[in-house]
């Protein structure tokens, strides 16, 4: 009977259900059924009407707020544009009216990016002639210095090429398929070459400059990776400093390398792998030397993927502590100095004692050995107490 019951009521129509409802409470209210009715009809109306006009005001509020961050987030100013393109309205999209208002400031703004029809020009210097009736010869106007010296390929386009060549590591064909194709500009890949001869020229000066700044920096981040030249193996080593970044290719991977960049009385915080050269550099300059972290990390986490439990639980300490020491670092805005002095000083000497002590052989047994020995240049961010 309660299932019946249930069919029943799901079977019956929504204005069978609303006029029981109706009857039930005009029952209880001391109003007529059709009384009851008309007013919930009024009222229901009143709600759709109210509903609809919200719905109406929050898709203009949301246009307007669309239009606003669209502006925001193109990161440009009108003034910054170099063609400005302006669409107006004669009548109303909507009603077709002719009465509208000017808005300023609810403008819709697109940026675009453009390549100008013909986005390399060539340019004809003349350098007129002149008949003399005095000393009867010919005289040329001088044409400017920077046009003799710059040849057939302009500055700009000079160093688009050299940003092409070294920058993006293009190939000369490529650079010439992209400047005949697409900027128009139709140059050999001989004269191509001597257009980054000229740029390497230009740029020994200031790389020299450079280059000799690398033994008073206060900190230098150093690697270096093989490649072959010819056949010939060689290596580029890259010095990375707070301001600019050199790039050397030297015969050599060892630590004559080091002494000949950075010379014997160099006193700067390095950064680098745990590489023999970086170990031995070290004995003859005053040089202080942090290891990288990222290869400690990447060393403890294969130690904690062994299938030998000791090496493995050796490998997840080492981790662990490191992440606590990581977690002292980050809070080094929202606590005092001297208490987060404190704090790391004694997170490090905790880790320290762990790291450096193990029961498990292998490449635990050769970290533990680098604790003990290297443990300063392994965390010497730690052990000078920070500023």
């Amino acid at each position: 009977m309660r299932c019946f019951e249930r069919r029943s009521r799901s079977a019956e129509g929504p204005g069978v259900r609303l006029a029981s409802a109706s009857a039930f409470v005009a029952g209880r209210s001391g109003q007529s059924t059709q009384e009851f009715l008309e007013l919930f009809q009024a009222a229901l109306l009143g709600h759709r009407q109210t509903q609809q006009a919200c719905v109406q005001g929050s898709e203009e509020a949301q246009d307007r707020r669309s239009a606003r961050s669209y502006q925001v987030r193109t990161h440009f100013d009108l003034l910054e544009a170099d063609l400005h393109h302006t669409y107006t309205l004669e009548v109303c999209p909507n009603c077709a009216g002719a009465h509208l208002d000017l808005l300023d400031g609810e403008e819709k703004i697109a940026f675009q990016y453009e390549l100008a029809e013909k986005p390399v020009m060539l340019h004809a210097h003349q350098g007129l002639a002149y008949w003399c009736a005095d000393c009867q010869k010919i005289h040329h106007a001088e044409l400017p210095d920077e046009v003799l010296k710059g040849g057939l390929v302009g500055p700009r386009l000079t160093a688009m090429i050299g940003s092409l060549k070294g920058g993006c590591h293009t190939s000369y064909t490529t650079i010439q398929s992209f400047l005949g194709d697409v900027m128009g500009a139709s140059l050999s890949t001989g004269m191509l070459a001597k257009v980054v001869g000229k740029v390497s020229s230009a740029l020994t000066v200031p790389y020299q400059e450079i280059f000799d700044a690398l033994p008073n920096q206060e900190c230098l981040n150093i690697d270096e990776t093989g490649h072959k030249e010819n056949g010939q193996k060689m290596w580029n080593w890259v010095f990375r400093a707070p301001d600019f970044t050199v790039f050397t290719i030297e015969e050599s991977r060892g630590a004559k390398v080091l002494e000949n960049v950075l010379g014997s009385e160099c006193e700067a915080l390095l950064g680098s792998d745990y590489y023999s050269a970086y170990r031995a550099y070290m004995k003859d300059a005053p040089v202080i030397v942090q290891f990288c972290l990222a290869h400690l990390i990447r060393e403890a986490r294969f130690l904690s993927q062994s299938h030998d439990k000791v090496i493995k639980n050796y490998g997840q300490r080492v981790l662990d502590g490191l992440k606590k020491i990581f977690k002292i670092i980050h809070q080094r805005e929202k606590i005092p100095p001297d208490t987060f002095r404190r704090r790391l000083q004694k997170e490090r000497d905790r880790f320290l004692e762990m790291a450096k002590r193990t029961k498990a052989g292998g490449d635990a047994r050769t970290l533990a050995k680098r604790f003990r020995k290297l443990w300063k240049g392994i965390l010497h961010l730690y052990h000078k107490s920070p500023n």
